[in-house]
């Protein structure tokens, strides 16, 4: 096969990859849309990764469903700014600070939290 098409067909998957890929992937997450909600977008580009469906795929035995991080919105903000794990230490979770999301999109993000199948405040 020519260089070329190799080339070729490198770039148009990766371009498929980035326009589909992640629904292909994670078959329960939504597609990124411009008339998708702020909070389904925000939630897909900032949580969907690790909790797709409001699951958990670091830790199944932690998931977004059922959670006491939902309790309330100051709760689950003050965790996201912070995620300490039980025992106070440091967990595989990134922080969230006001400079990487807003409190009115960490709003936006709980509030379609709560929309997730199972999940309870």
């Amino acid at each position: 096969m020519k260089k070329s098409t190799i080339w070729f067909l490198l770039i148009f998957t990766i371009a498929g990859w980035v326009v589909f890929g992640d629904t292909i992937i994670f078959p329960g997450r939504p597609a990124l849309s411009a008339q998708a909600p702020d909070g389904v977008n925000l939630y897909a580009i900032h949580c969907g990764a690790c909790h797709a469906q409001g699951g958990n795929i670091i830790n199944p035995a932690l998931p977004v469903k059922g959670s006491a991080k939902m309790k309330s919105l100051a709760v689950f903000i003050a965790y996201n700014r912070n995620p300490l794990k039980a025992d106070g230490s440091k967990g595989v979770m990134p922080a969230f600070p006001k400079d990487k999301i807003s409190d009115q999109e960490m709003k936006l993000i709980y509030d379609h939290s709560l929309t997730l199948p199972g999940t309870r405040k």
